[in-house]
């Protein structure tokens, strides 16, 4: 794959990019319906449209879904704007308001997204009806979390790519979601692998990482609606305990796999089907 095709890439986005906080965001919708669902993608998923599509392309028959490319991932812009959960959270809701998805909205969150999620319900109630979450990391998996070492670790993995790239590219591409999984046609799985390059440990990436903890600790779980709750999650992550004890009081329901962290794309059937029940019986 050739840099020229990699760079084209960026310029044929099949969203629409929205100006904020002096960079472009991407957000990618599909189908109609209420309320509105709104996929937030987990740290380093460089292809957020392409990561969630086996999923949401099974939800979009009955629902409007929203896919949003946070600052440098997919086909959004690289951003020098801070990381920190406030500037996630309005940036997230601006580029809603720009294209008028309105809420109420039921949130998506993989992984680390979570958290931008449990404080958009802290901040503004009214506007979540439900989560769903696909192998969430919670506030109390972080507070023991050294990122320190995580972070040089992405840092010298980004050199080492940039520098050999050319040979890397392929190995990395055929090991991350969705192309792993082989959800994904020919001509999309070009575009993946070509925003692999444009989009691996990207600064926003980096930045987002090194706030997580203190991110997590913005979270009130006493300040939290009681809404319900889907979760769906691995049991090779291995947070579990962690979930139970921290949303005990809350309307959940915790189904577990034993399966890898990408559970939307290795088990897109189960997990949409399941997801349209549930939304089904919350807002009869």
């Amino acid at each position: 794959m050739n840099k020229k095709y990699l760079n084209h890439v960026l310029t044929e986005f099949p969203g629409k990019m929205i100006p904020v906080n002096n960079h472009k965001i991407h957000i990618f919708t599909e189908g109609e319906g209420n309320p509105n669902l709104i996929f937030m993608s987990g740290s380093g998923t460089y292809s957020p449209m392409y990561d969630f599509k086996a999923l949401y392309s099974k939800m979009s028959d009955e629902f409007r879904i929203t896919v949003i490319e946070k600052a440098g991932y997919g086909f959004s812009e690289i951003s020098n704007m801070p990381r920190d959960i406030d500037t996630l959270l309005y940036e997230t809701r601006t580029v809603l308001k720009e294209v008028n998805i309105n809420p109420p909205y039921i949130l998506f969150p993989h992984s680390m997204s979570a958290i931008e999620a449990l404080y958009w319900v802290q901040c503004y109630p009214d506007e979540i009806k439900a989560i769903i979450g696909i192998d969430p990391a919670f506030p109390p998996y972080y507070e023991k979390l050294n990122i320190t070492p995580i972070i040089k670790k992405m840092k010298t993995l980004s050199k080492i790519f940039n520098k050999y790239f050319k040979w890397l590219l392929p190995f990395i591409a055929k090991q991350l979601s969705p192309i792993k999984y082989n959800t994904l046609n020919k001509m999309d799985t070009k575009i993946c692998k070509a925003l692999n390059y444009h989009r691996f440990l990207t600064n926003d990436m980096f930045n987002e990482s090194e706030k997580v903890k203190e991110n997590a600790e913005k979270i009130n779980i006493e300040k939290i609606n009681r809404i319900p709750m889907l979760l769906f999650i691995s049991n090779y992550s291995k947070w579990e305990n962690l979930i139970r004890e921290y949303i005990k009081d809350f309307e959940v329901e915790i189904l577990t796999y034993n399966a890898g962290h990408y559970l939307h794309n290795i088990f897109p059937d189960d997990i949409s089907n399941k997801s349209k029940i549930f939304i089904k019986n919350i807002v009869k």
